[in-house]
């Protein structure tokens, strides 16, 4: 068996695969900067806290619901070896190296910061009219 019945293969990649699949809502990879940000619900955030490993982690538990739901047994027993193994440092590290360059992970710092008039604080979100206009702000 080289894949999962989600269409993941068995490796490092798949990993990578599954990583991107269950958090790339939540997580970037900045190259320019060599480091991974996680949203936090309101803003981008260096991960400074683990987030990414925390990540990488559940991914691999992630992966015994898989071998729990198949129905072959050489099959589970198979899926679930590779859950195992996959909780590894070596294994871990891999699929956060390789998650990087997913589709939907890379991300430029410029596409960060988009919107010049929009202030992002604790109690909201502010908008600010061109300096032509005078300012108006409302919270959002």
């Amino acid at each position: 068996m080289d894949r999962c019945e989600l269409g993941f293969a068995l490796t490092d990649t798949g990993l990578a695969e599954r990583f991107a699949n269950q958090h790339g809502e939540r997580v970037r990879y900045v190259y320019q900067w060599g480091k991974y940000l996680s949203y936090d619900g309101k803003r981008w955030n260096q991960d400074c806290l683990g987030a990414i490993e925390q990540a990488a982690k559940e991914t691999c538990r992630s992966i015994y619901e898989e071998a729990a739901g198949e129905m072959d047994d050489g099959a589970r027993k198979e899926i679930a070896d590779f859950a195992r193994r996959s909780e590894s440092a070596q294994k871990r590290a891999a699929m956060i190296q390789l998650a990087r360059s997913e589709p939907g992970i890379p991300v430029l710092p410029e596409a960060l910061d988009t919107d010049r008039w929009l202030l992002n604080t604790a109690t909201g979100r502010w908008t600010f009219a061109p300096p032509a206009c005078g300012i108006i702000s409302r919270p959002t």
